[in-house]
């Protein structure tokens, strides 16, 4: 698995254990490491729409662009940290 795809999966289960902040920061990780975010993606879609609807669309925000303003070597280190 890529470091974008494991931010993803990464993202979704911080969803699961229900860490909905630390879920958009890993979302946003995912998107430094690839360099684009898919807006055609229906999974990620789902994903930041419950993102939404668990932190509002200002919290998600602000929690997303944390992880997006890291350097992609930053997001890297970041990605192999434990998410606590």
């Amino acid at each position: 698995m890529d470091a974008p795809s494991a931010a993803r999966f990464l993202a979704r289960l911080l969803l699961l254990e229900d860490d909905p902040a630390a879920a958009a920061t890993a979302l946003g990780l995912s998107q430094v490491l690839r360099g684009v975010f898919d807006h055609g993606d229906t999974e990620l879609r789902s994903l930041v729409q419950a993102l939404v609807e668990r932190l509002g669309s200002a919290g998600s925000d602000t929690a997303y662009r944390r992880g997006a303003a890291m350097t992609p070597h930053e997001a890297g280190d970041r990605l192999a940290k434990p998410f606590v």
